[in-house]
């Protein structure tokens, strides 16, 4: 009868993949090099780490927080928290496409918003908005 020695193990709590074993006080081995990442999210607040194997540590930020934010941003969107923003991509039929937002001002109005900011000048959408301007006059003669 063979005796399995007592050890310790820690598996990345991402992917399950890479491990730490700790066999005795002076020996260990390790699938992967391990490293603190912040939970939630540092660029959230977050203050509490955990650890996590070095690739699930590089690929967090593509796929959790990342993901966190959009949730983030549709949460203050929904309600209504003046300043929260949305992107989206608008198609004006002869104009073209525009990277715009819906935006919610301070009295918690939902706007689209063209530009980014005030100044910026979009010659094809200008021209749109000049032209409704004359069939918006000639209709009300």
């Amino acid at each position: 009868m063979s005796i399995i020695e007592r050890h310790v193990a820690y598996l990345c709590p991402l992917c399950i993949n890479n491990a730490i074993m700790i066999m005795s006080p002076t020996s260990q081995k390790a699938s992967s090099l391990f490293t603190d990442d912040h939970y939630p999210p540092e660029s959230v607040g977050g203050r509490k780490t955990i650890l996590v194997c070095e690739k699930c540590n590089k690929e967090a930020g593509h796929k959790y927080d990342v993901a966190l934010k959009q949730h983030l941003m549709s949460l203050s969107f929904s309600k209504r928290i003046p300043g929260s923003i949305i992107p989206i991509q608008s198609i004006i039929p002869g104009v073209g496409k525009f990277n715009c937002a819906m935006v919610v001002d301070e009295k918690g109005t939902t706007l689209i918003k063209m530009q980014k900011n005030e100044k910026d000048k979009i010659p094809p959408l200008e021209k749109r908005n000049e032209d409704s301007k004359k069939i918006q006059i000639g209709l009300s003669k």
